[in-house]
């Protein structure tokens, strides 16, 4: 009976953990958290020319920083950009004129859009808003990552896919790389996994190799898949709404 005790334990914990994990991932905790926070002033260096009419506001340079992991830091005198090297999220942080932190948040690499949580401050550094991004959704990132990576096999793409890898975030069509992103349309919530890969040799309508996988967001279902070459990479074919 001890045994049996000890093993739903281990079975309990082991599950909280990865629950755990999932939350974190999904909603970015271990990126950014809502802690109060100020502007480093010393990173910042002041621009050659400055402004000549009185009480006008000292003008900065943007200064760009890397850090030992390999991350790179954007600062200014009113935001923060911090680009990851590993994962699919850069990290927002924009700040009042007196140096406290105003709102922070996360980014999606390959594609424009929120993820996770959004924290907004007033000017005394009081937290007074925080939004939640993935509230209606359902998959994880992570999830749609390993469906990227099933097909970045199947079609022997180059471009990483792994929940914690190097992503490219050069889109131009030169570039093997990959974007996640979702949408939500008519009250239903798709994600998009668009693969695209150069081939120098083919004719100009042809001059990119393109995969594009649509994801239920409700089920975490596979919906629909084109695999198309494209006049570079600009013509960008919705699976839902087209047949080859």
């Amino acid at each position: 009976m001890k045994i049996i005790k000890f093993l739903f334990h281990i079975i309990i914990s082991l599950g909280f953990f990865q629950c755990q994990s999932q939350s974190n991932i999904k909603n970015n905790k271990v990126l950014i958290n809502n802690s109060f926070e100020t502007l480093n002033f010393s990173k910042l260096k002041k621009a050659d020319i400055q402004p000549t009419m009185p009480n006008s506001e000292i003008v900065y340079e943007i200064v760009y920083e890397t850090i030992s992991n390999g991350d790179k830091i954007e600062f200014s005198n009113s935001y923060n950009r911090i680009y990851k090297k590993r994962g699919w999220f850069n990290i927002y942080k924009e700040y009042y004129a007196n140096g406290n932190i105003k709102s922070k948040g996360v980014e999606n690499k390959t594609y424009n859009g929120d993820y996770g949580l959004l924290y907004e401050f007033n000017e005394q550094g009081q937290l007074t808003k925080t939004t939640d991004f993935e509230k209606d959704w359902h998959t994880s990132f992570e999830s749609i990552t390993e469906i990227a990576t099933r097909y970045k096999k199947k079609y022997d793409y180059k471009a990483e896919t792994a929940i914690d890898g190097v992503i490219n975030d050069n889109t131009n069509w030169e570039q093997d790389y990959v974007i996640i992103r979702r949408k939500e349309e008519i009250g239903k919530r798709y994600w998009y996994i668009e693969f695209n890969r150069p081939q120098y040799e083919n004719p100009l309508n042809k001059k990119v190799e393109r995969v594009v996988v649509v994801v239920d967001d409700a089920t975490g279902k596979e919906l629909e898949k084109l695999h198309y070459f494209d006049f570079y990479n600009t013509f960008f074919k919705d699976p839902l709404k087209e047949t080859i």
